[in-house]
C-alpha cells in the first residue's frame, strides 16, 4: 500500500470517527431517565424482583427478616451493529463526500440505541415478564387476592384521564395486600401527541365536564414530566411510569457493551478481497420487562 494511500487511509479513519463521536454526543436520549440500566459482562443476565416495597418498621425484641417473595427474569443479550462499507475507488479518488454524513447518522444511531430497545419493549406483545404476564395486562397475579390491571383501553389523552390512571396506579398492591407507593413520574408519549401532552401538563385551568367553565387542572399539580418517544409505533397510545426509584423500573435493561465504533480497514482480508473498507458500531444488550406496577399503557 503506497504512503499517500495510507495516509488518505488515516485521513478518513479520523474524519468518519470524529463525525460519529460528534452525533454521538450531540443526539438527546430520552429513556436513560425511565430506563434503569445493569451494566453486564454475560450474554445471558437474570432480573430479580421482590414482590413488595420494604420499609422501617420499628424495632421491637429479635429483628424480622424480610421474606417477601423474590421474583426472576431471565433474558438473552442481543448483538447489534451499524455499518457502512467505503469503496477503494472513492478513497484513491477522494470522493469521500457522502461517507462523512454516513457516519454522523451512525452516531446519532448509536445516541438512540437505548431509546429503539425502550420503545420495543414498551410495545412488546410476546416476552412475558417476571409474573408470567406480558408487561402489560389485565390481570397481574401479584395480589393473590386481587388481578390488578396496567391497561387501560378507551382511554385517549385527556386530563381526565390522566387523573383517572393516576388514582388507579396508586391504588396498586404487593403480594401482601400492602400499597405498592406508587406515584407516576412520567408520562411517556408518541410525537403525535406531544402538543397534546404538552397542553395539559403545562396548563393552570381547563374546562370543565360541561364545557362552560374553567376549573384547576389536576393533571398539571402532580408534576408529571414528558417524555416524547418518537420510535413509538402507535400514534393514539401514551404511558405513564413511575421512574422515582433509579434501580426499578416498568422497563429494565442489561448492557454488556456500549455502542462502540469499530473498523475493518486497512491490511484486512475482506479490504483486500472486495475493495472496501468497513466502518460499524457495535453494541449488545438487551430491553426486558421490569416492575408492571410501575406502569400503565392507556389507549385512545
Amino acid at each position: 500500500m503506497t504512503t499517500i494511500f495510507s495516509q488518505k487511509i488515516n485521513n478518513l479513519r479520523a474524519s468518519v470517527s470524529q463525525r460519529w463521536e460528534e452525533a454521538l454526543n450531540k443526539a438527546n436520549p430520552v429513556s436513560d431517565a425511565v430506563m434503569p440500566i445493569e451494566q453486564v459482562s454475560q450474554r445471558q443476565h437474570v432480573f430479580y424482583f421482590r414482590g413488595g416495597l420494604q420499609g422501617l418498621r420499628e424495632w421491637k425484641g429479635e429483628k424480622k427478616v424480610n421474606s417477601g417473595q423474590v421474583y426472576s427474569l431471565r433474558v438473552s443479550l442481543n448483538e447489534y451493529e451499524d455499518t457502512i462499507g467505503v469503496a477503494r475507488a472513492d478513497i484513491e479518488s477522494d470522493n469521500l463526500g457522502v461517507y462523512g454524513n454516513e457516519a454522523a447518522r451512525m452516531g446519532k444511531s448509536a445516541a438512540l440505541w437505548h431509546d429503539e430497545l425502550f420503545a420495543g419493549a414498551l410495545e412488546d406483545t410476546l416476552t412475558l415478564g417476571f409474573d408470567g404476564k406480558l408487561l402489560f395486562n389485565a390481570n397481574h397475579p401479584l395480589d393473590p387476592g386481587n388481578a390488578q390491571s396496567n391497561v387501560f383501553t378507551s382511554t385517549s389523552l385527556t386530563e381526565a384521564n390522566i387523573k383517572s390512571t393516576i388514582d388507579s396506579m396508586t391504588a396498586y398492591t404487593d403480594d401482601r395486600g400492602k400499597p405498592l407507593g406508587v406515584k407516576p413520574t412520567h408520562i411517556v408519549v408518541p410525537s403525535a401527541l406531544y402538543t397534546d401532552a404538552m397542553s395539559i401538563i403545562k396548563a393552570t385551568l381547563v374546562l370543565d365536564s360541561t364545557g362552560a367553565a374553567a376549573v384547576s387542572n389536576t393533571a398539571s399539580m402532580f408534576g408529571l414530566q414528558v417524555v416524547v418517544l418518537p420510535q413509538l409505533t402507535s400514534t393514539s397510545t401514551w404511558y405513564l411510569l413511575d421512574a422515582s426509584n433509579p434501580a426499578a423500573g416498568a422497563v429494565v435493561m442489561a448492557e454488556r457493551k456500549a455502542p462502540q465504533f469499530s473498523e475493518l480497514s486497512e491490511g484486512s482480508d475482506h479490504a483486500f478481497k472486495n475493495g472496501e473498507f468497513l466502518f460499524s458500531t457495535e453494541a449488545s444488550g438487551v430491553a426486558a420487562p421490569g416492575l408492571w406496577f410501575l406502569g400503565a399503557k392507556c389507549t385512545a
